[in-house]
């Protein structure tokens, strides 16, 4: 019915919703949390009749103050009409039903429709964002409409992944995430510790003066502006499909600030990012003139990721089967390359630390095939024994300077 797809989970003002927790935990005994091992889920699918009939969005935080949305995968949104199985336009509303806003598939924060005011002070942490579908920012949609109207809300360790966006009007671009000032209010946005990846539209989207965003230790990779059934399909630059620069629209008056982070490769950076490379590619491996195999150390490799690019309306498809899992392989470009700052926290798990494997990684996810304890250092044909050796960034040249670097370490740990 139309009031059904209407329905989603509005914030309260200092309300912290957290999920994540094992079904043994009591009101005694809340140990055990990890949102990755145990996945909690808000569906837009409350019906269960087809993904056109989900509700428009997940999570509201219209007028909420200092909210907290902790552990969660939120999914399934679908902010756009939907039709009888004719694709034609029904008598009845369980059969038509035109959405006044069909942007914001999962998380919402605007003052537009229902005429909010300011919103500060509000987190999503450790959260999945996945295969919700809308016209402007399918995963996250944050706009102010009035000048007096202030929004803040802060993303650490999510990862937003295979969402679609279809905002088709002239002159505009689809996007996963639509940040937006209208006339000038205050809206701040900041990601840390994010993956934004595979999905149909661009990663971010910025516009309007007064829409500021800070990007850290994230990563923006294989967003296109069409749906494809594995991401390798981009590695074609004849594909009219690919967004370039793919990564970003920054409109005239929006700012964008941040550090280390990494992008797709070939994508211009923006003045704003400091010590941010684009270098992530779509191809694993390539065959050489002479017909030999070489391995790509700049593509994200990781554990079991999705394999295509778009949402899905019945789950996840990865490469390998079963759970999504996007931990980054150790020869994945984002492991030890974020922020020393970053090392004090945890991951998406909220049990594994920043700290292992020596150094924090670009991403939700902290890699765990490495040592726990002490420094890993790196070594590769085309990096210098200048650099510090502490990622495939900054990798050695050689072995031997490796292991002269690593015995002084030691010594000065002894």
């Amino acid at each position: 019915s139309t009031r059904m797809r209407t329905s989603y989970l509005q914030m309260q003002d200092n309300v912290h919703l957290f999920g994540g927790y094992p079904d043994a935990a009591t009101d005694r005994d809340l140990s055990g949390r990890d949102p990755l091992k145990n996945l909690t889920t808000i569906s837009a699918n409350i019906i269960d009749n087809g993904y056109q009939f989900n509700t428009c969005h997940v999570i509201g935080f219209g007028g909420a103050n200092h909210a907290i949305v902790d552990g969660f995968r939120l999914a399934y949104a679908y902010s756009l009409p939907n039709k009888d199985l004719n694709n034609t336009v029904g008598t009845g509303s369980e059969l038509y039903f035109n959405p006044i806003l069909r942007d914001g598939g999962a998380v919402l924060l605007q003052d537009k429709i229902g005429g909010y005011g300011s919103m500060i002070g509000n987190k999503v942490r450790n959260c999945i964002v996945a295969n919700c579908t809308s016209e402007r920012g399918a995963a996250v949609f944050v706009q102010s409409s009035r000048s007096d109207v202030e929004i803040e809300v802060e993303f650490e360790n999510c990862i937003i992944h295979n969402n679609t966006s279809t905002f088709e009007t002239a002159g505009a671009t689809p996007s996963a995430i639509y940040i937006e000032s209208e006339a000038g209010g205050s809206v701040q946005v900041k990601f840390n510790h994010c993956n934004i990846l595979k999905n149909v539209g661009y990663g971010l989207h910025l516009k309007g003066t007064g829409a500021t965003v800070q990007l850290d230790n994230s990563m923006i990779w294989a967003n296109a502006t069409q749906a494809f059934a594995r991401s390798e399909e981009l590695a074609n630059s004849g594909n009219t499909a690919f967004i370039s620069p793919i990564l970003l629209e920054i409109e005239t008056g929006a700012t964008l600030t941040g550090t280390n982070n990494l992008l797709d490769a070939s994508a211009t950076v923006p003045a704003g990012l400091t010590n941010t490379e684009n270098k992530l590619t779509y191809l694993r491996s390539e065959t050489t003139a002479e017909g030999i195999t070489k391995e790509i150390y700049t593509y994200p490799v990781f554990v079991n990721p999705t394999k295509n690019i778009g949402a899905t309306e019945e789950g996840d498809l990865t490469n390998y089967g079963g759970t999504v899992n996007f931990m980054p392989r150790n020869m994945n470009p984002m492991v030890n390359a974020a922020t020393d700052a970053s090392m004090s926290g945890t991951d998406i798990s909220t049990n594994i630390t920043r700290t292992y494997g020596g150094a924090a990684d670009v991403g939700a996810v902290e890699n765990t095939f490495l040592p726990e304890n002490g420094k890993v250092y790196y070594v590769r044909t085309t990096g210098s024994d200048s650099n510090n050796g502490l990622s495939w960034g900054t990798a050695f040249a050689t072995v031997q300077h490796a292991l002269s670097v690593a015995n002084t370490a030691a010594q000065s740990l002894g």
